[in-house]
């Protein structure tokens, strides 16, 4: 799994297209940075400051719980090895500079949440980094090349209007389950208020082409609920046939029991089901 997207990693790199000054590492120097004391900080976060002002790749990436998250269809980063390998990648000169220069007082402890800077619009530290909300330029470069080549392998009148948000599947069953959203309402600040459009649902039953139509396509919405912000998908055909042959998907990202994603699935029966599923990344699964 995930090859596709590792050989496109190092040979973006090798070809040098991600390598813009925007965002991309420079010559400067370790020394020209003035690391600001941190003695009044937790050392898992002086150690990841320490690390990023200079450099230090294989320390950094002691200090991160895996797996990573990126957003999709970044590939999550699974261990030590790829931290190392991605570090160029993630911590640009914007995130380095941020880190080693902000003060104390501009860290700030978020009760369970940890330890952020800025407002958390950085990275979290609880023992180890454990997320990080920054995409650097060369990681949205990445990423536009990735959405491109996904686009170009569905159905012409799927590409339209619609980004690439998750892909999940049913091992049990060989279901595929791809979620997009909806470009032009991914741009606003209410998609979780959304009429339940905004999001479109592909279900590819076991020994489905990829590339051709769907077995079933639905429109729905995307919920962030509690202090933890818990992300759930509903998606439904209630609308448009009510009554008992009515279906509904809801997916939660993170279920209590796996840490992974799980689907509650209501049938034309009323027959409940739950399914655990794993995240999974498109052109792994076409082999493109």
């Amino acid at each position: 799994m995930r090859d596709i997207y590792l050989i496109l990693f190092a040979s973006i790199i090798a070809s040098g297209t991600l390598l813009c000054s925007c965002g991309s590492r420079t010559s400067k120097s370790s020394d020209s940075l003035t690391v600001a004391a941190t003695d009044s900080l937790p050392v898992d976060v002086s150690d990841v400051v320490k690390a990023v002002a200079a450099d230090d790749s294989v320390t950094f990436s002691s200090h991160v719980n895996y797996p990573l998250e990126r957003p999709y269809p970044l590939p999550d980063i699974k261990d030590e090895k790829e931290m190392k390998a991605y570090y160029p990648v993630l911590v640009d000169d914007s995130l380095k500079n941020v880190l080693a220069h902000s003060a104390p007082a501009e860290w700030n402890e978020e009760g369970w949440r940890g330890w952020t800077v800025k407002d958390g619009q950085y990275l979290w530290i609880d023992g180890d980094v454990y997320e990080v909300n920054y995409v650097s330029s060369r990681e949205k470069s990445l990423r536009d090349s990735l959405i491109r080549r996904e686009k170009e392998s569905l159905p012409a009148d799927l590409r339209s209007g619609w980004l690439p948000e998750w892909v999940m599947e049913d091992e049990a069953e060989g279901t595929l389950y791809r979620i997009d959203a909806d470009s032009l309402a991914l741009a606003s600040a209410s998609m979780e208020l959304a009429d339940g459009g905004s999001y479109r649902l592909a279900v590819y039953k076991k020994g489905s082409d990829l590339r051709r139509e769907p077995g079933r396509i639905l429109r729905g919405k995307r919920k962030i609920e509690g202090t933890v912000g818990n992300v759930s998908y509903y998606f439904s055909d209630r609308p448009i046939s009510e009554a008992s042959d009515s279906v509904e998907y809801v997916f939660d990202l993170y279920s209590e029991e796996t840490g992974g994603p799980r689907l509650h699935h209501r049938g034309k029966k009323n027959d409940v089901t739950d399914h655990d599923l794993r995240k999974v990344y498109w052109l792994d699964k076409i082999g493109k």
